[in-house]
């Protein structure tokens, strides 16, 4: 009959069943507060340890350790050794003409993973950094070739307001910097002989146009006579010849010279200021009589402006004597 009630006695309750005896003896030891030489963890323990929370036994089997991140991809960078510096060859004074590119070396050892950027010291404004450019002027443009230690600002088209000084950073703590200043060199012409030439009618006359302060000859030299360019007035008489070198010059010749020449002439030379002359062609008048005649003139004037105002002055005397 008791091989035929196991068969039907489920193994769970005859595995507890079996176990119960020591249970009580294990409950009796704790509560007597002497475990005496019971293990920590018991085989039922284990048993029901097997069936715990799979997330908290987990938690039990891995510990996860936090790794921070490293501040820098080398902790080199710390060390004044290995800190970045500026080469001391980098000219720190840089001429360009009026017009044309203009170059700012800057050029940095053990830069590592810093970040160079150009600043304009007048206003603080950020040009690039890196190889992007961070404003809307397109002229200005950072040069990098990998591999190198020159970071270069390249200014295309050099204006006026573009001299001052430009400033190259390391993005170091504190930030490192290495001051640059730019000057723009501006040609100036002068044509002798001005500011006016007196020509007799039927001559032929010349002008002389002299570029000075330029680092390089000029592109174009354009005469203009009363605002319109004469350069290929070939029909007129007129011819310009222009000598490109270490001082430039170019010669404006009009032939059988007319009332209709005399005007104002101005030479305007690429990236210069221009010169101005006045010609008068005359018809046979005198230059010096016409000087004179001027002169003459003025005083004449000036007696009239006299006379009207001691007249004034009897007339009020007069009157204030009549009415005492």
């Amino acid at each position: 009959m008791s091989n035929k009630m196991s068969s039907h006695v489920p193994s769970s309750i005859i595995r507890i069943y079996l176990f119960y005896p020591y249970l009580l003896l294990v409950t009796a030891a704790r509560l007597a507060g002497s475990p005496g030489n019971v293990p920590d963890t018991s085989p039922i323990d284990q048993h029901f340890n097997h069936f715990s929370d799979p997330v908290t036994r987990t938690e039990r089997s891995f510990r996860i350790s936090k790794v921070e991140p490293p501040s820098r991809p080398n902790s080199n960078w710390d060390d004044p050794y290995h800190r970045p510096y500026f080469d001391n060859s980098t000219s720190r004074n840089v001429t360009a003409p009026l017009g044309k590119a203009a170059y700012l070396h800057c050029r940095i050892h053990q830069l590592g993973d810093r970040t160079v950027s150009w600043v304009r010291q007048r206003d603080l404004h950020i040009l690039t950094v890196g190889s992007y450019t961070y404003t809307s002027d397109q002229r200005f443009k950072s040069l990098h070739l990998e591999g190198t230690t020159d970071w270069t600002l390249k200014i295309q088209y050099t204006q006026k307001h573009d001299a001052g000084v430009y400033e190259c950073q390391v993005s170091t703590e504190p930030k490192m910097n290495l001051s640059i200043k730019l000057n723009v060199v501006v040609a100036k012409a002068t044509i002798p002989g001005g500011p006016n030439m007196y020509i007799q009618s039927g001559g032929t006359f010349n002008l002389t146009c002299i570029i000075t302060d330029n680092t390089s000859p000029p592109t174009y030299v354009f005469w203009y006579h009363d605002g319109r360019m004469i350069n290929y007035d070939s029909t007129r008489g007129v011819s310009v010849i222009t000598n490109k070198e270490s001082k430039s010059v170019s010669t404006l010749q009009i032939e059988n010279a007319s009332s209709s020449h005399s005007g104002n002439y101005s030479c305007t030379p690429s990236y210069a200021d221009p010169a101005n002359i006045t010609v008068h062609v005359l018809n046979g008048e005198n230059p010096a009589a016409m000087h004179h005649g001027g002169k003459a003139n003025q005083s004449e004037r000036c007696f009239h402006v006299n006379v009207h105002f001691l007249l004034l002055v009897l007339l009020q005397l007069t009157v204030f004597l009549i009415a005492r």
